[in-house]
């Protein structure tokens, strides 16, 4: 999957789930990036990317995340009502 930005974009690698971002007082940035260092020392990465084939959003959810909130779906063996199943109430 690849991502472009806009050429008045700041990096993609910003909103990268694999990146390491340092940023210090005097304004300067330092990227690291995990898929391409190993898991302890990530790779330095010197310039700003505006495409790479290994981004992953972080501000959107994985598909483990998404099955970890995903609602159960109750189909009749008769071929009636399919829906969502409410959850139980609890006593009070």
């Amino acid at each position: 999957m690849s991502f472009k930005l806009q050429p008045t974009s700041d990096t993609l690698c910003l909103s990268c789930r694999f990146a390491n971002i340092a940023e210090f007082s005097n304004g300067d940035r330092m990227i690291g990036c995990l898929k391409f260092g190993n898991f302890e020392l990530s790779k330095i990465i010197p310039y700003p990317v505006i495409k790479c084939n290994v981004f992953e959003n972080k501000n959107s959810a994985t598909e483990w995340e998404m099955r970890q909130i995903a609602w159960d779906v109750k189909v009749s063996s008769k071929g009636g009502f399919i829906g969502f199943e409410a959850p139980p109430k609890e006593d009070r």
